[in-house]
């Protein structure tokens, strides 16, 4: 969808925005993929699969009715994710006004915290519990209080090395929706409780809806070509993208059972089809599905 439409509809507000990592799992030998660069590991082995392809998609994660997928990548073993963060934001952030990136403990990286520092774009990353770093000052705390702390790091790449400060928060014991748990975020945000600093995280779960919608329609394929893979990907976050921009107008009766239906019924009313197109316009749906036949 445009950018600029989704700023009109939306009154010109902030954007808050999260990124997440969706597995394809790949049911094939590692050598007989068609190019296995793009295989990667997966953690957990989905009834047989040991290796999936991975897309990185940018979703609008703001509240239930604005929820939209802006971008994805299928990626190669051994990218720096921090690069394809950079360039999704910075595209996006010239069309609209982004209030905050939110990322999982998947990405916990300085990588990633010095490109949202030359974005100037506020982020907050769930940061992983690893080393011993934070213990003590964990322990010191009341629970349901926070502290925060500055860390400086040196990020190497490229034979370089880059120094990088960021502010953490380390929250303890704080109980959040009936879940008890210790919280620590890298970020560049300042609020004034605890609370609030995991209730604005907790905006990135939106996206766990998103994905359980698109798992439900995608058209999945035997194909050990990334590029067939990663354009089904696409193709099935673009129907989500209809299907939610037209719920906005029609409503939650606009669901993805009577999709076409309902599609067909708004693009004549508003006079975007006409009655006489609208054979023209179901040839396109019927010479996708076959061609999605094919391609399985």
């Amino acid at each position: 969808m445009k950018l600029n439409l989704l700023k009109i509809y939306s009154r010109n507000r902030k954007f808050i925005l999260s990124f997440d990592e969706t597995e394809d799992p790949f049911y094939g030998k590692f050598n007989k993929a068609e190019n296995n660069l793009y295989l990667h590991d997966l953690v957990y082995e989905t009834k047989g699969a040991k290796y999936c392809y991975k897309f990185l998609t940018l979703v609008i994660t703001c509240n239930s009715g604005i929820r939209y997928i802006l971008d994805g990548i299928i990626l190669k073993r051994g990218d720096y994710i921090e690069d394809y963060v950079y360039e999704m934001i910075k595209a996006v952030k010239e069309q609209i006004k982004i209030e905050c990136v939110l990322f999982d403990r998947g990405f916990n990286s300085w990588g990633i915290i010095m490109k949202m520092q030359e974005l100037k774009v506020n982020y907050m990353i769930f940061w992983k519990k690893s080393g011993s770093w934070y213990k003590e000052l964990l322990s010191k705390l009341k629970n349901g209080k926070f502290c925060e702390i500055t860390k400086r790091y040196k990020y190497c790449r490229d034979k370089s090395g880059y120094w990088v400060t960021s502010k953490f928060i380390i929250v303890k014991q704080l109980e959040y929706e009936n879940i008890i748990n210790d919280w620590i975020f890298a970020t560049n945000l300042n609020k004034k409780s605890s609370e609030k600093y995991v209730k604005r995280y907790k905006k990135r779960w939106g996206i766990e809806t998103i994905f359980r919608v698109t798992d439900d329609i995608r058209i999945y394929t035997t194909s050990t070509n990334p590029i067939i893979r990663y354009f089904l990907f696409m193709f099935t976050c673009f129907v989500y993208n209809v299907w939610k921009f037209f719920q906005f107008f029609i409503g939650n009766d606009f669901t993805l059972a009577n999709f076409c239906v309902n599609l067909n019924k708004f693009m004549i009313e508003k006079e975007i089809i006409q009655p006489r197109q609208y054979k023209d316009f179901l040839s396109v749906f019927t010479k996708y599905n076959l061609l999605s036949k094919q391609i399985r």
